[in-house]
Order: C-alpha cells, then sequence, then structure tokens
C-alpha cells in the first residue's frame, strides 16, 4: 500500500486591498489674504495677549509689528495696490530690521471681531505698529506708501531708541 501524502487545504490569505490614498491639499481660505505669503505672517486669535487693563491685545511674541487689520470683503483691503505695498514692505522689513509684518483678517468671525474691537478697529484696512510697551498698539494714519509707513515706524522706534533709517530699506 502506498501512502499518499496529503495535502492540507491551505486558505488563500487575503490581502487587504489598499485603499486609494488620495493627497490632501491644504484647502485654501479665501478669507485669508496673506495666508500665503513668505513674509507677511497671518495672525489668528491664539496669538495675541492682553497688555492692559483696557484689554488691548498685541501679538504673542513680543516682537516690534506693523499690522494690517483687514476684512476679506474689503476691496481696499485686497486691492493689488494694497498687497503689493504690503508684501514689499514686510520683505524689505525682514531683510533689514527685526520688525515683523503681520495681518489679521479682523472680520473672520466673532473672536476676531472681538480682538478688532479691543484694539479700536473701526475701518478697513487700519495699520498699527505695536510692541510690549504700554502705550501700545500705535494706529498709522498716514499715506498708503511705503516711505509714509517707514518714516511712522522710524518716529515709533526711535522713541524706544530702536532705530531704523529709510537708507538701510
Amino acid at each position: 500500500m502506498v501512502e499518499k501524502k496529503s495535502k492540507k487545504a491551505t486558505k488563500p490569505t487575503k490581502k487587504p486591498a489598499k485603499k486609494a490614498t488620495k493627497t490632501k491639499k491644504a484647502k485654501k481660505d479665501d478669507k485669508l489674504i496673506y495666508g500665503d505669503s513668505k513674509y507677511v505672517k497671518e495672525l489668528k486669535p491664539s496669538d495675541f495677549k492682553v497688555i492692559d487693563l483696557k484689554r488691548k491685545l498685541v501679538p504673542l511674541d513680543g516682537k516690534p509689528t506693523i499690522m494690517i487689520y483687514y476684512a476679506h470683503w474689503c476691496p481696499h483691503c485686497h486691492s493689488q495696490e494694497m498687497t503689493q505695498l504690503w508684501e514689499s514692505l514686510a520683505e524689505a522689513l525682514h531683510k533689514k530690521t527685526n520688525i515683523q509684518t503681520a495681518a489679521f483678517n479682523a472680520d473672520y468671525n466673532s473672536k476676531h471681531n472681538e480682538i478688532a474691537e479691543a484694539n479700536g478697529i473701526q475701518g478697513f484696512p487700519t495699520i498699527q505698529y505695536s510692541d510690549n510697551r504700554d502705550n501700545s498698539p500705535i494706529e498709522y494714519m498716514g499715506a498708503r506708501d511705503p516711505k509714509s509707513i517707514l518714516t511712522f515706524l522710524h518716529q515709533v522706534m526711535s522713541s524706544n531708541k530702536k532705530k531704523i533709517s529709510n537708507n538701510e530699506l
């Protein structure tokens, strides 16, 4: 008698089917004008801290900051002229000074509105300078051109014994 070797029936192992992986692109938020900027820091409510009893708020990091408060629906805020001005100013300040350039959508939602109201924002766009001093933030009321804004920064910084010159930029 010849013994037959019995083959054990093996069940084929099923490999889980690979799910098609989709690369998720970060959805661009149309309400953030400077979200993709290399030199302009787009701030969120969590980036602010209260600096005095009047509940004025400044950026948390305490760095000297020139900031534009804007509304996503405001045609002046996202005009090509304004965004180019802010981008070029940001690049120049980044390369030559310790002043950071920031943007904040003051009308994004209720939390954003609260911060804008605390800092006295009543119209758009509004430009302010802030640091850790008690008189901060300081609203800029001049012309919307680089030379005028740099003159404003020079005056503010010189009162704090930090000077930048228009020639540096």
